[in-house]
């Protein structure tokens, strides 16, 4: 990759003038050229930092350069005391002088050497130079310079750039020498210059302390002072983007026709008015050149370039963006946190931007939509827009509003714990040419390497890469993959997200989808018959079940098919030990199946196998709902309630059930109240007490109904 860095150098060819500095030059040097008064002239040319005041400089002496002006380039900026300035502004004077009338060397050199014990310019002893100086006005050693200069018929023009980059004192001196030698004959200076500053620099030598004093010296010293014009915005616009796209172009970078639009639009709203010279744009480019080739591959480019641009040009809001992430992350829908309360939090993160982050009312508006570009969860504070699918995509498109790759745009590296892109990229194009086995291997690495979400979320971004080959291979390692994920502990908000084996169902069901010449149903078949994870079989089965607004993969017959296939392989596993004693979950589903399915026979099982106190007491417990709560987030087995009862009374034959519970009533343990377990989990006993109260109380209600009736 070339080298693509701006040295930030001054132009000094009028073709590469991109800012109309050249005719403004022009016009300066035609005036000293064709003004016929030989008094002294101090012209200032005033401007900001990166403005463009050296390449004018550039321009003016290229213009002034003819047989009849001698220019001088003074830059005081190297010396360090007042001496060392006064002195070497002399020795530059004198320099150029010999250079340009060497028929004169010996006159100047008699001029010089006459003061300060100075020799001959060519080697001179400047030692003394400053002591001397400091005695000349108004004595002789000015007479006879300026008498030189009348001699030699020409014009000279001195100018003297960076003078804002002097210290006090520097300047100082310099403005001192400027006020003393003034009024040389036929003599120029031009004297470039941020004024707003150098006038508060000598305010408290010049003056009363304040600016407005440091001003009216200036304006005493200055008899023509200059405001650099400043870049037309177009102007700016356009070279920014060319730097923009010299980066993009070095680092072989491809944006798509939407990208490039959303760049300049964003560009144009929220960060063109703050680039105000060609320095501010140099600073911009010089930051996207170090930073997009560290991340080529591993980030959303058109969200690094903005973000860089925040950098540069907001950074205060760089950094509240940077330490305040949660405003940008977390989710502002209610539906799991009935108690947020999001005006307050709108208000309190305007407050933010609007103090911490520095953004002007003005700028509001524009920023704010950039933000919502950059992170579209903010829309949700912002505007109630709430849209499901927003997650997926930003990791997709890698965008900074995932926060998945949010650090990786700070740090300009994959940092640890996370999947490189560029690796990435390498497993899938290889996934033809690797073995199941060898793709389970490469999932559980990564996964080891980063955590499961991590994994899952760049599995979801490369969905729709995949093509047919690709996609069986893929969800068949997936579902080995599946086998040995662990249970997730989750907190009690978190436990109502979908675990890593529910997301990698539906994962599945949506690879399968974009299948459309595969025969489904024997794909899925076949992946529940080879998993020995019954979770994640359960999760397959669950994620077929169509919803309202969507086309079902496989018709409803056949989904039962596959839990047909689940419980046969568990009856299996099970042995000779009860379905239910050896399964703690989805027994229910399996009970309600196997009784639309074959209802005698599922009457048998139970009767056979529920026939002592200890298949009771797991069987009750089986069919109890697996739960979590705010005390509790780890998931258990809670209390047999109505609900519970009312269904078990469709499938079971609870007056047998009830049976065994009072056979065995005295080894049951009593409850004054079995429905207490609200911070201890139900024993087994409680969750038959339960039972035997809803059937009692089902008795009880059906013996008043009878009685209704027949006093009626």
């Amino acid at each position: 990759m070339k080298d693509i860095y701006s040295s930030d150098k001054p132009v000094t060819e009028q073709e590469n003038d991109l800012f109309q500095r050249y005719f403004f030059s022009k016009r300066i040097a035609e005036t000293i050229m064709r003004r016929e008064s030989s008094d002294g002239l101090v012209i200032g040319l005033y401007g900001a930092w990166g403005e463009g005041k050296s390449t004018v400089l550039n321009f003016l002496e290229k213009e002034l350069k003819t047989d009849d002006i001698i220019v001088v380039r003074f830059n005081p900026w190297s010396f360090s005391y007042e001496e060392n300035i006064l002195t070497n502004f002399y020795h530059t004077l004198a320099t150029a002088l010999e250079q340009k009338l060497s028929k004169n060397i010996e006159k100047i050199g008699k001029i010089f050497g006459d003061f300060g014990s100075l020799a001959s310019v060519a080697g001179l002893d400047l030692t003394r130079f400053g002591e001397t100086l400091s005695k000349v006005e108004p004595g002789d050693l000015k007479k006879r310079i300026n008498k030189f200069i009348e001699d030699s018929g020409k014009k000279l023009v001195i100018i003297i750039d960076d003078i804002d980059r002097l210290d006090k004192s520097e300047i100082f001196s310099l403005i001192k020498l400027v006020k003393v030698n003034a009024d040389f004959i036929n003599t120029y200076y031009i004297l470039s210059f941020d004024n707003n500053m150098v006038a508060s620099a000598i305010s408290d030598r010049f003056g009363d302390g304040t600016k407005q004093s440091g001003e009216h010296f200036l304006e005493k010293i200055v008899q023509v002072p200059l405001s650099l014009p400043k870049a037309q915005q177009s102007d700016l616009r356009t070279f920014t983007l060319s730097q923009i796209e010299d980066v993009i172009n070095s680092n072989i970078v491809e944006l798509s026709k939407d990208e490039i639009q959303n760049l300049v639009y964003f560009f144009d709203s929220a960060i063109l008015h703050k680039i105000d010279t060609p320095r501010a744009a140099i600073r911009y480019a010089n930051s996207i050149s170090f930073s997009l080739p560290l991340l080529i591959n591993e980030v959303n480019y058109v969200d690094l370039l903005l973000i860089e641009a925040v950098k540069i040009f907001y950074p205060d809001l760089y950094a509240f963006i940077r330490e305040k992430s949660n405003f940008f992350f977390d989710s502002y829908d209610s539906t799991y946190n009935r108690n947020i309360n999001r005006e307050e939090i709108k208000k309190r993160f305007l407050e933010q931007i609007a103090n911490a982050a520095h953004i002007k009312p003005d700028e509001q508006s524009n920023v704010l939509n950039l933000l919502i570009f950059l992170f579209p969860r903010l829309n949700e504070l912002l505007n109630n827009s709430f849209n499901m699918q927003f997650g997926e995509t930003v990791v997709r498109e890698k965008k900074i509003g995932a926060y998945q790759y949010f650090k990786r745009y700070f740090a300009y590296t994959v940092l640890k714990g996370e999947i490189s892109d560029i690796s990435f990229d390498e497993f899938f194009k290889n996934l033809q040419n690797l073995e199941r086995h060898q793709i389970v291997l490469i999932l559980n690495q990564l996964k080891n390497d980063s955590s499961v979400d991590v994994l899952l979320a760049k599995l979801s971004a490369y969905e729709s890469k995949l093509d047919k080959s690709h996609a069986l291979k893929l969800v068949e390692a997936l579902t080995v993959f599946a086998i040995d994920l662990p249970a997730e502990n989750k907190d009690f908000l978190t436990s109502f997200m979908m675990n890593s084996k529910v997301r990698l169902a539906y994962m599945i069901k949506r690879i399968l989808t974009k299948i459309q010449d595969e025969n489904i149903l024997n794909v899925y078949q076949n992946l529940i018959s080879s998993s020995t994870n019954y979770d994640f079989a359960f999760e397959l089965f669950r994620s077929l079940h169509a919803n309202d607004d969507e086309k079902a993969l496989i018709s409803e017959k056949e989904r039962m098919q596959l839990l047909t296939i689940i419980r046969e392989k568990m009856l299996i596993e099970s042995g000779d030990v009860p379905l239910f004693s050896h399964f703690d979950n989805h027994m229910s589903t399996i009970f309600e199946h196997w009784h639309n399915e074959n209802p005698i026979k599922f009457a048998t099982y139970i009767r056979t196998n529920v026939k002592d106190l200890e298949s009771l007491r797991s069987f009750v417990k089986s069919i109890a709902p697996t739960i979590t709560s705010s005390s509790r987030p780890e998931p258990y087995k809670s209390s047999i309630n109505k609900d519970n009862y009312e269904w078990l009374t469709k499938f079971v034959d609870v007056k047998y059930i009830n049976g065994l519970i009072k056979k065995y009533d005295s080894e049951i343990e009593k409850y004054e109240n079995a429905f207490n377990d609200r911070f201890d989990i139900p024993t087994d006993d409680q969750r038959l007490r339960q039972l035997e109260h809803w059937y009692l109380e089902s008795l009880k209600n059906e013996n008043n109904s009878d009685e209704g009736n027949s006093n009626s």
